[in-house]
Order: structure tokens, then C-alpha cells, then sequence
């Protein structure tokens, strides 16, 4: 014990002799200091940036004094870009000549930490589409794989009108059209037992003009159906128009049978194994954190049961029903982690 106290006191005295030495610095560092406490944090703090709002129009605008030029929309991320001289970012960049050295270094710092947050928001959105792909990838697997056992087809919906049928499995560029003895050249007299399928590429290629109106739909959608505006920025949104580019024109969406029904099973099934995997990885060394809170939803009171593991912040294990009963013979989550 004697020996720790006095290794501890050699690291004080010695901590103590090196802010001595900080401190007692030339006048130069100080200034330094003093110059580096005076600068702006902010873009909107610089001298050479002027916000308004402009009294004809009423749009809100700001004017870099070095170039004495005016842009609409108080953007924080473009007037950088604009004063450090960044192309690329939607902007015309500064053509004066910025006298100053503490200036340019500020803007560049700017510059520097916007890139910085760009790059770790790049790499956050790429690990969320790897994570819904992965999981829709194992819900079409299971999918594949019921199919197979059951010796059924999923998914499919009927078209009165041509006789076609799309199938979960068709191709992506082709579809399925059924050959009858009345629209066929080579048929028989006889007709054959069982319709025949010839596959007919789609041949529709993608239109420019075309995008304006997936804008309109897309935002239609969102509005028609009282669905939250963040939908519009949602990686899921994205990755369902990047799979529509590879289907046939003739593709039916599911029917509400099948949403409500197979592919809500599918997919919750997914999701808590997933779940249960993440939330059981390491958690001999660092354990799990179970908690919950309450709600309650047309006088029924409900009981959201939570898990937080090493690898993943918040699963939900269950929701419980407690109307007339009590919570501990009501719920059991045990199973949810060690039965799977």
C-alpha cells in the first residue's frame, strides 16, 4: 500500500512540474490562444457573412462580403462550401481573393468538420442498407424455402381480363403469358391438357420525362395516405424503387390478404430471430438489460417488454395485454431468448 501512494505521489509532483512548463510559455502561445478563444465557432459568427431577409420578396438570404454576391436560403453547409472555395456542393465557390490567414484556416476547419460529418453519415446510411437488405434477403429465403416444402405458390394475383398471371418468382425482365388454342398459331384441334407458358420480354426502357412523375406519385402517396414526410428520406423507399428498375411492367404489388397476412408472418419471424441472435451474442461476458414501459391504447393497458444486449440498443421481446390480470402470470420472455 505504501509503495501505490508513493508511485501515485511521484505522478502528481511530476503532472504538476509539466503545467509548470505549459504555463510558463512564451507570449507568442498566448496570443495564439487569446486569437484562437476570439474566432467565430459558427459560419453565421464571421464578419465577412451577412444574413437578411430580403424586404421585397421575403426570402431569407445572405451576402458574402468578400465577393459582394447574395444567395437565397440560410444554409450553413453552403455558405462553407462558398468561402473555402469546395466545388460540388450546389454552389458557386468565392472568386475574391481572401486576404487573412485566420480566415481561410476557419473556413477550411468548416470545411473539414462538414466532410468529416458527410463521411460518417455515408457510412451510417450504407450500414442500414446492408441491414435491410440482409434481412429482406432472409425473408425471401424463408419464403423460397416454405414454398418448396408446401409445394405452393405465394403471392400471386390473378388478372381477369388477359389471363395473366405474375408469380413471385418470375424473372426480371421476363413475364409469364398463358398460350390458349384460340390466340396460338401451331395450336391443335385438341387443345393440350395444360396451358403452356411462353416468356415475352419486356421491352418498355426507362423515360427522362418519367421522373417528374414517380416525384408527384411518391409524394401523392405520402400525402393521400397520411403517411409521416420522413418516409421520403427512408433507405426501405429507396431500395424498393432501386428493385423496381429490374422487374417486367406487368408485376402486381401484393395483395393486403397477403400483406396482413404470409408476409407480415415472414417478416416478424425475421426480425426476432435476428433479434434473438444480436441480443445473445456476448452476453456471457456483458449480460442483458431487460426493461419496459407502458401504454395504454383504447382503455387497454399494454406492457412494451424491451431487451438491450452488447451488439444491439433496444429489441422488443413482446407487447403485453394486462387488462385483468397481473404482469409476472401474464408474460414470460424467457423463451423468446433461450428457445430460439
Amino acid at each position: 500500500m505504501a509503495g501505490i501512494i508513493q508511485g501515485l505521489e511521484s505522478l502528481v509532483s511530476q503532472s504538476a512540474v509539466a503545467g509548470a512548463v505549459l504555463n510558463d510559455d512564451s507570449g507568442t502561445d498566448s496570443e495564439q490562444e487569446e486569437e484562437e478563444r476570439s474566432a467565430p465557432i459558427s459560419i453565421w459568427d464571421d464578419s465577412q457573412v451577412e444574413k437578411y431577409i430580403c424586404s421585397t420578396d421575403g426570402w431569407k438570404k445572405w451576402k458574402c462580403l468578400w465577393c459582394q454576391k447574395s444567395f437565397k436560403n440560410w444554409n450553413a453547409t453552403k455558405v462553407v462550401a462558398h468561402l473555402s472555395k469546395t466545388r460540388g456542393r450546389d454552389i458557386a465557390v468565392c472568386k475574391a481573393n481572401i486576404t487573412g490567414k485566420s480566415h481561410a484556416i476557419f473556413y477550411q476547419n468548416l470545411q473539414d468538420a462538414a466532410n468529416k460529418k458527410r463521411k460518417r453519415n455515408y457510412n451510417s446510411k450504407e450500414c442500414v442498407l446492408q441491414s435491410i437488405e440482409s434481412q429482406q434477403d432472409a425473408t425471401v429465403t424463408a419464403i423460397s424455402i416454405s414454398r418448396r416444402e408446401k409445394g405452393q405458390t405465394f403471392f400471386t394475383r390473378n388478372n381477369s381480363n388477359d389471363g395473366r398471371r405474375v408469380l413471385e418468382n418470375t424473372s426480371v425482365s421476363t413475364m409469364a403469358t398463358p398460350i390458349t388454342a384460340r390466340d396460338s398459331s401451331v395450336a391443335s384441334t385438341k387443345p393440350p391438357p395444360r396451358s403452356m407458358m411462353q416468356l415475352t420480354l419486356d421491352v418498355e426502357a426507362p423515360k427522362s420525362s418519367n421522373e417528374l412523375l414517380l416525384t408527384v406519385a411518391i409524394a401523392d402517396l405520402i400525402h393521400s395516405c397520411g403517411l409521416p414526410f420522413s418516409l421520403a428520406d427512408d433507405p426501405k423507399l429507396t431500395r424498393i424503387i432501386k428493385l423496381a428498375r429490374g422487374v417486367a411492367s406487368t408485376y402486381k404489388t401484393p395483395t393486403r390478404q397477403d400483406v396482413a397476412g404470409r408476409l407480415l408472418e415472414f417478416n416478424y419471424n425475421q426480425l426476432q430471430a435476428r433479434h434473438a441472435e444480436r441480443l445473445k451474442a456476448d452476453a456471457a461476458t456483458y449480460g442483458l438489460a431487460l426493461y419496459g414501459d407502458g401504454a395504454t391504447v383504447k382503455r387497454m393497458p399494454l406492457l412494451n417488454i424491451l431487451a438491450s444486449g452488447a451488439h444491439l440498443t433496444t429489441a422488443v421481446l413482446e407487447i403485453v395485454d394486462c387488462s385483468g390480470t397481473y404482469f409476472a402470470k401474464s408474460c414470460d420472455c424467457s423463451y423468446f431468448l433461450f428457445s430460439n
